[in-house]
């Protein structure tokens, strides 16, 4: 007798029906279409929040060059759309950018939580088919 997987015994002779049922399985998971598109968001979710932390580090030593001036981010970059609407010196929007990981990461994990239930919800329906 020989363990496979999970725990699972089976005797030389069934190996081989025990194998097609694995590969079956396993088979199952790739096709599953709502486990692929969840894995393209986590993907997707991963890369944008890496994106936001590096861009909002970037914005940060930037903003070094402006140190002590007294003009609004509107006046200093008036052709960036959303600057427009933030009426903030430069040193004060530099604070807000270097305190900005703790929001965003509180942000992440929301999401990845919402996919997570998404997923579960999914996979929880899709038993009570079969």
């Amino acid at each position: 007798m020989y363990e496979l997987g999970g725990g699972s015994v089976a005797k030389v002779r069934n190996l081989h029906r025990y194998v097609k049922v694995w590969n079956y399985r396993l088979m199952r998971i790739v096709h599953y279409l709502e486990y692929r598109e969840w894995q393209r968001q986590r993907v997707q979710t991963n890369d944008t929040m890496i994106g936001l932390l590096a861009g909002s580090k970037l914005a940060s030593q930037t903003l070094m060059l402006t140190a002590g001036s007294k003009l609004l981010m509107s006046d200093i970059f008036p052709d960036i759309g959303h600057v427009r609407r933030i009426i903030l010196t430069t040193g004060k929007a530099r604070e807000v950018l270097e305190d900005a990981e703790q929001l965003l990461g509180i942000l992440a994990v929301r999401r990845v939580m919402a996919l997570q239930e998404d997923l579960m919800v999914g996979r929880l329906e899709l038993l009570e088919k079969m």
